[in-house]
């Protein structure tokens, strides 16, 4: 349940007030906030205190330090990128003691965002977090296998026939979103126990998603554009290198940069999708019409994602994006299926052509050989019984003229 108690705050700057959770404030930068309630009287030995946050937090029960959360535990070069669930037991004794939160707001956060303090068991406290977010880590890590799947079986094929299969690439950006779905999620750090390592890794793989993507693009649009995926798959590979130098450099971390990092997914967007109108108008689309008809399905199921986020508030399941991912990808491995069958064809019409040409040459070699044979015959026997120079020169000018006419046949 949430803790909806109202919370009396005090700053390092003197300011001060009333505020019920959550909430935001604008503090300046390194200011110190201290939240003072009281706790309910409805504890049991078993209840757990939780709330997530990403800022340094140290908590207090009747003025004793009770637990605390310090971003400087962090190993990984670079600044802290997401935030982590702060848990505290409590027992049936701390029932109506005064609860105090203090929180420091380091140099790169001007804005306190106090998030809602939840209170039940271990089980509950699981349980609230598998109903936020359990079926888009589900659907998540099943889209990430299946695109792991994908690529294996591309490189298997490729082994085999020396040939690409274009569904390979977009597995890889498929891969790409459905990690960083994963990282982002707050339960990556409950079950891997890797806090620090999924805010990096999250924003890295997100980054990269573009190039593979525009990748495949490039494929089943057989190269049509391929200066402009090629420089825009170059804009990626050195955004991706700069944010993330100027992130383990701690100069500006992954978040600092998300405008930038937006900017440059919506150039690939934006340009991709001219592309694709382009591509429509001309009717080339009808070479690659199973993929486009997932991209438009992704696209609209995105809009709708983003138009339920602002219309219910607090919705966060990104269940109608994830469909649209799944979509997608089925219908790029439905136009792989497609192309391979059509390739299948084509040797087929091939090879039963090349049998029609050798059997038309076998049939006209023995047809043109026999007349030549009998011409040849013929001319022998000139030669045998003539004795007039100029015949015989005539002759042996037509035995080696047939032989070379047999030679050839």
């Amino acid at each position: 349940k949430p803790l909806d108690n109202k919370w009396t705050y005090t700053t390092s700057s003197g300011k001060s007030g009333q505020l019920v959770l959550p909430t935001q404030l604008k503090l300046e930068e390194n200011e110190v906030i201290k939240l003072t309630s009281i706790l309910p009287d409805n504890f049991t030995d078993d209840t757990i205190l939780a709330t997530y946050t990403g800022i340094n937090i140290e908590v207090y029960i009747d003025g004793i330090k009770r637990t605390d959360f310090n971003n400087s535990l962090n190993k990984i070069p670079g600044k802290v990128v997401k935030g982590v669930w702060v848990t505290l037991p409590v027992t049936q004794k701390d029932c109506g003691k005064t609860i105090t939160l203090q929180m420091n707001i380091d140099d790169s956060d001007s804005d306190f965002f106090g998030r809602k303090i939840y209170y039940g068991n271990m089980y509950g406290i699981i349980r609230m977090i598998l109903d936020d977010e359990g079926v888009l880590f589900v659907a998540s890590f099943v889209l990430a296998l299946f695109a792991v799947v994908t690529i294996l079986a591309g490189w298997i094929y490729r082994f085999l026939t020396g040939k690409r299969l274009s569904s390979t690439m977009l597995a890889y950006a498929i891969l790409a979103i459905s990690t960083w779905n994963i990282y982002d999620l707050t339960m990556c750090q409950i079950i891997f126990d890797n806090y620090f390592v999924d805010g990096p890794v999250g924003y890295m793989v997100i980054m990269l998603a573009p190039f593979p993507f525009l990748k495949y693009m490039d494929m089943v649009q057989k190269h049509r554009y391929r200066f402009i995926y090629n420089l825009l798959e170059m804009i990626v590979l050195i955004y991706f290198a700069v944010f993330t130098f100027l992130h383990f450099m701690n100069i500006a971390s992954f978040y600092d940069t998300l405008i930038a990092m937006n900017v440059v997914l919506g150039l690939v967007v934006v340009s991709t999708l001219m592309i694709l109108l382009y591509e429509i108008n001309k009717g080339y689309v009808k070479q690659y019409a199973f993929f486009a008809t997932g991209l438009v399905c992704l696209i609209v199921m995105t809009l709708i994602e983003i138009v339920l986020i602002n219309l219910i508030e607090h919705r966060i399941d990104g269940m109608c994006a994830m469909a649209g991912l799944y979509i997608m990808m089925l219908c790029a491995i439905l136009q792989t299926v497609y192309e391979q069958n059509i390739t299948r064809k084509k040797t087929i019409r091939a090879i039963q052509a090349n049998k029609m040409k050798s059997t038309f040459l076998a049939n006209m070699s023995h047809e043109i050989r026999t007349p030549i044979n009998a011409i040849m015959g013929m001319n022998e026997m000139v030669l045998r019984k003539t004795d007039d120079h100029e015949i015989k020169e005539y002759a042996v000018n037509i035995r080696d003229a047939s032989q070379t006419l047999l030679n050839i046949v």
